[in-house]
């Protein structure tokens, strides 16, 4: 499927045509980071004014086959980020990124960029390449973003917020990790809770629910297991 900003060519499916409306919100997005505005600030501007964000304006158009969730139809800061770093947006199209882990699954990891094969002048320029190196120059890379010392997660990628459905986010204080939904700072569509819990707190009360369903477990095995009268 082409990235966002781009469309596959009508008459002809080999060929990839600059999708305005798409293109539009990509030429913002560079413009504001331009100005210094961080990834999760551009995305709460970007939904405040409505725009769709990549997966639900695909499946507006109807491109996407897969069912998605729902709830998550909104512009982050990975989203936002993912377009100022993708370098197709010049014209080039690159190949190569990821490679499947083993043959016949799904899984795939990333290739280092130097095994990527990239085609220049192959599709329409959205981003001129000083336009591009320059606001690179300035935007924040993850691993500069991250401060402090590398923490093990427990919860990585296990809690979802109850109202939108997104992946709680984490960070290091002195006390702890702590974990919260990064959706209010977004949007105000789904009232999520602007709490933050520390990661003890949440082992607690997993500790506790998985003690009540082993004793269930163990209550039903036994009356499985018992001799009939």
């Amino acid at each position: 499927m082409p990235v966002y900003g781009y469309v596959k060519d009508s008459a002809d499916k080999r060929k990839l045509v600059i999708d305005e409306p798409a293109a539009k919100v990509v030429t913002q997005i560079f413009a504001l980071a331009s100005q210094g505005l961080q990834s999760t600030q551009i995305a709460k501007i970007l939904n405040d004014e409505g725009v769709p964000a990549p997966r639900e304006y695909k499946k507006q158009l109807g491109l996407l086959k897969r069912k998605t969730n729902e709830r998550i139809n909104f512009w982050n800061a990975s989203s936002v980020a993912n377009i100022i770093r993708d370098e197709q947006y010049t014209g080039k199209l690159i190949f190569g990124k990821k490679r499947v882990m083993e043959i016949g699954k799904n899984k795939c990891m990333k290739n280092p960029e130097s095994e990527w094969v990239v085609a220049t002048n192959a599709i329409p320029v959205i981003i001129t390449e000083e336009h591009f190196r320059a606001v690179n120059a300035i935007f924040p890379k993850a691993s500069e973003r991250k401060k402090g010392i590398p923490t093990e997660k427990l919860f990585s990628r296990k809690l979802k917020c109850g109202h939108c459905g997104m992946s709680l986010i984490s960070y290091s204080t002195k006390k702890g990790l702590k974990y919260f939904c990064e959706t209010p700072t977004l949007t105000d569509k789904y009232n999520c809770s602007a709490d933050r819990l520390y990661e003890g707190e949440i082992s607690e009360v997993v500790l506790v629910a998985l003690q009540l369903h082993i004793g269930i477990a163990c209550e039903a095995s036994k009356f499985i297991n018992s001799e009939p009268v």
